[in-house]
């Protein structure tokens, strides 16, 4: 029975650090393509979208 509980423990210790392991490289990643989202905010990407979304809501009525 210990042993069970044991061999448990040390599989939530690996998953936790592999999920620390992924939000660091994520939160990396972020950090490096921080510039290109921004790029896209200030070329009016987003803005497209919206005013595109707002016009299928609107458009249709």
């Amino acid at each position: 029975m210990p042993q069970k509980k044991s061999n448990i423990d040390r599989k939530q210790s690996a998953s936790t650090i592999g999920i620390l392991k992924i939000f660091v490289a994520f939160t990396t990643k972020i950090s490096a393509t921080h510039e290109i989202f921004i790029g896209f905010f200030m070329s009016g990407y987003v803005k497209m979208i919206t005013n595109s979304l707002l016009i299928y809501k609107f458009g249709a009525c």
